[in-house]
């Protein structure tokens, strides 16, 4: 259906009730049930997801609300996705499964069983890594035309900027709260192998690692991936929006 028919809106308008309601009760649920998820990145970031799907793209009075929500929640998806690749991989490593990491970062987190099986948790993680991104890429097909008008005279690079800003500082606030206020750092939360310390991979250099945070280097590092993965592909996929829509000539 073409983006700016009336079906192509009602449609918009459902997937954002439908994803709204997606982030929102697992967010609830597990505040109550088992708060220690919020310790992650991850879920911080499904709470954002869950307040942007709130907004009414269709809507003129919610433009400046969807303007800077949009690329929030679009940088925040890609960014997640991308760091828990990373950290997947680590884990895995560190614990010679995937299913072994992830049953031992459940004992962290509250009343998880200790013994999930590989579908239980194969399921969890593509809905929380996985469905934002591809939620992401539905909401900017069916809300194509809406979006458009939001993203209508805005400079391409003010909004990329204004995106990855809000959900770095996001991220610097979970890290500032949920991490360093307990005094841990990413590798304890996240059971990364001891051999990622800043430590052990600054030794090789001969550089000394006095004085540095234990997940200084990885951290860093993490982010410039995790910032280059969203701003890719915020160029790919968004800033086609700001560019006229191209009007084919009837036959």
């Amino acid at each position: 259906m073409p983006p700016s028919s009336p079906e192509a809106g009602m449609a918009a308008y459902l997937f954002e009730r439908v994803a709204w309601l997606s982030f929102t009760a697992p967010c609830f649920y597990y505040a109550i049930v088992s708060p220690g998820h919020y310790e992650h990145l991850t879920y911080w970031t499904l709470a954002l997801h869950s307040v942007y799907y709130t907004v009414d793209k269709g809507s003129p009075a919610a433009r400046t609300a969807a303007y800077w929500l949009h690329g929030f929640s679009f940088c925040g998806a890609w960014a997640v996705f991308t760091g828990y690749a990373i950290i997947s991989v680590f884990g895995a490593l560190h614990y010679n499964s995937w299913l072994e990491w992830e049953n031992a970062n459940a004992e962290r987190t509250g009343p998880n069983p200790r013994d999930r099986t590989f579908l239980q948790c194969f399921v969890k993680k593509v809905f929380e890594h996985a469905w934002p991104v591809v939620a992401s890429l539905v909401d900017l097909r069916w809300s194509e035309a809406a979006l458009r008008r939001v993203y209508a005279g805005a400079g391409r690079w003010r909004s990329l900027c204004l995106a990855m800003t809000s959900y770095f500082v996001y991220g610097c606030a979970w890290e500032a709260l949920a991490v360093q206020q307990k005094k841990e750092n990413t590798l304890t939360v996240y059971n990364q192998p001891p051999w990622l310390t800043s430590a052990k991979l600054l030794a090789p250099f001969g550089i000394s690692a006095e004085g540095m945070a234990p997940d200084a280097v990885f951290s860093t590092v993490q982010k410039v991936i995790l910032v280059s993965s969203a701003v890719i592909a915020y160029m790919l996929v968004v800033w086609p929006l700001m560019s006229e829509p191209s009007k084919r000539k009837p036959h």
